[in-house]
C-alpha cells in the first residue's frame, strides 16, 4: 500500500519543500501519522493561512534577574527551516536561541523542555552540537516532557542532566531506517514499463516502477549506516557510554521513562517544578571565582524562571547560511542586502514577502501594458527585416506559450504564469510581441 501526497499546488509559493525530502530521524509511528494528515489536507489553503498568521508572531520575553533559568521549549517535530505543521520551529532558530542563553551573563542555567518524536536529519547536529557547547558554560538540563525520540533524544544526550516527567515518558528510538517500494511487479501487471535515462550508475535510483536491485539496496543502506554512525557517536559522547553500550542501545527501541533510567538514557524521573527547584538549589551553592567564593546571602534574590522563546530573546543578525536555508527561492542580491541591513531571520522573511509582492505587481503591471499596446493596430509598425529576425529565432509566439505552460505546470494560474514569464524572459516577451503585432497587421 502506498500514498502519495500532491505538491503542486505550492511548488511556486517557496514553502521550504525541499527540507522535507531528506533523510529522517523520527519515532514511526508519530511520522506515520503526520504523513496521513497531510495527505488529507488542503495544503494551498494551509499555507496560505499559515503565512498570514506568522506575520503577527511576537517573541515572548520576561524581566530579567541574576540567577535566571531559562526555558527552551521544543515541542513537536524538528525540521531545519521550521514547519507549519509543528510547533517545534526551526533548528536554526533554536540552535539561535540556545547560543544567546549560553552566552548571556543573566542566565545561569538552561532547561531545554523537549516533547518531540524527532525530526529530519538537516539541522540535528547541529543543535546537538550547540547545546554541548552550551552545557561547557552553564548548566545544561533536558526535561522530558513525555517524548524525546530519535533526533530528539540526540538533542537531549547533549545536556549535562535528561530528566523525564514520569514513568510512562517514551524516550531512545536510537536507529535510523529508511523504506522504499518496489513497484517493479504492480507497473508490470499494468502495463506500464519505467523508463529511467541516467547519467551515472545510481541516479533514479527508486524512481516509481523500477525494479530496486539488489545493488541500490546496498548503496542507501551504507547511507543509513553512515548517518548511524555520527547519531550513535553523538548519544555515546553525550551520555558517555561505551561503543558497546551505545551500539546494544542503537536498535530502534523506544522505552518507557522506568527502562530508560535504568540504561542509563536518562538521569532521573521528576516534574519539572522539582527540575527547576534542583536547579535553584545548585546555583546557591558557593561559586568558586579565581581565589575568592561568592555566596549568595539569605536576602539575594533567588533565580527565577525566565521563558525564553525559540527565537532570540534579543535581535540576531541573521547569516548568509540562515537566509538561504530560510529563503530557498531568493536571489543572492537580495540576501546580501538584507545581510548589510543586519536583518533578522523574521525580518527578512517580511521584506522578502514584500519584495515578492512588489515583483509580481510590477510584472503584471508589464504584461497589462503590453497587452494594452497589442490590441493598439499599427502601434509598433514592423519592417520584414524585423519580422525575418524574430523568425530567425524560431517560434517566439510558441516558445512563450510554451514557458507560460511550463510555469502553470508548477500550480500557478495563468495571470502569475504569465507575469513571471514576462519577468524572467523579457528579450522572449519583446519577440512574441513583435510577431503578434505583425501577424494582426498582415491580417
Amino acid at each position: 500500500m502506498t500514498a502519495t501526497i500532491d505538491v503542486n499546488p505550492i511548488l511556486a509559493l517557496g514553502a521550504n519543500l525541499d527540507q522535507y525530502m531528506g533523510l529522517w530521524a523520527v519515532e514511526e509511528s508519530r511520522f506515520l501519522a503526520l504523513f496521513d494528515r497531510v495527505a488529507g489536507m488542503d495544503l494551498l489553503a494551509h499555507v496560505m493561512e499559515n503565512r498570514a498568521q506568522t506575520a503577527a508572531t511576537t517573541t515572548r520575553k520576561s524581566a530579567k534577574s541574576s540567577g535566571t533559568i531559562g526555558i527552551i521549549d521544543i515541542q513537536g517535530t524538528m525540521t531545519k527551516a521550521g514547519s507549519s505543521l509543528s510547533t517545534a520551529g526551526s533548528t536554526v532558530l533554536i540552535r539561535q536561541a540556545v547560543r544567546q542563553a549560553a552566552g548571556d551573563a543573566d542566565i545561569a542555567a538552561i532547561v531545554l523542555r523537549i516533547d518531540s518524536p524527532g525530526g529530519t536529519v538537516a539541522g540535528t547536529a547541529d543543535l546537538a552540537r550547540e547545546v554541548a557547547r552550551a552545557n561547557e558554560k552553564k548548566p545544561v538540563v533536558a526535561f522530558v516532557e513525555d517524548l524525546a525520540a530519535s533526533a530528539a533524544y540526540w538533542v537531549a544526550s547533549q545536556a549535562g542532566k535528561v530528566i523525564a516527567n514520569d514513568k510512562t515518558a517514551m524516550v531512545g528510538s536510537i536507529g535510523t531506517f529508511l523504506a522504499m517500494y518496489d513497484l517493479s511487479a504492480a507497473a508490470a501487471m499494468q502495463g506500464i514499463k519505467p523508463v529511467v535515462i541516467r547519467a551515472g550508475a545510481y541516479k533514479g535510483v527508486g524512481f516509481e516502477g523500477t525494479e530496486i536491485t539488489d545493488d541500490q539496496k546496498a548503496y542507501w543502506q551504507e547511507r543509513v549506516d553512515k548517518i548511524q554512525v555520527e547519531f550513535s557517536a553523538g548519544i555515546a559522547r553525550g551520555r558517555g557510554f561505551s561503543a558497546e553500550k551505545i551500539n546494544a542501545l542503537a536498535d530502534g527501541k523506544i522505552h518507557v521513562a522506568s527502562d530508560a533510567l535504568g540504561f542509563g538514557l536518562i538521569d532521573e524521573i521528576q516534574s519539572l517544578d522539582e527540575t527547576i527547584d534542583q536547579l535553584r538549589g545548585q546555583l546557591a551553592k558557593p561559586i568558586s571565582v579565581s581565589t575568592r567564593t561568592q555566596e549568595m546571602s539569605e536576602e539575594s534574590t533567588p533565580p527565577v524562571v525566565a521563558a525564553v522563546s525559540p527565537a532570540p530573546p534579543a535581535p540576531v543578525a541573521a547569516s548568509f547560511e540562515d537566509l538561504k536555508i530560510v529563503l530557498p527561492n531568493a536571489d543572492n542580491d537580495f540576501i546580501c542586502a538584507q545581510m548589510e541591513k543586519k536583518a533578522t531571520i523574521d525580518q527578512a522573511r517580511t521584506a522578502w514577502d514584500e519584495e515578492q509582492s512588489a515583483r509580481l505587481k510590477a510584472a503584471e503591471e508589464k504584461t497589462k501594458a503590453a497587452e494594452a499596446k497589442a490590441d493598439t493596430p499599427g502601434v509598433e509598425p514592423l519592417g520584414t527585416a524585423n519580422v525575418d529576425a524574430a523568425e530567425d529565432d524560431g517560434d517566439p509566439i510558441a516558445a512563450f506559450k510554451e514557458a507560460v505552460a511550463e510555469k502553470m505546470k508548477q500550480g500557478m494560474t495563468r495571470q502569475r504564469a504569465t507575469a513571471a514569464v514576462v519577468h524572467e524572459n523579457h528579450e522572449l516577451h519583446q519577440a512574441y510581441l513583435k510577431v503578434y503585432n505583425a501577424q494582426r497587421q498582415s491580417a
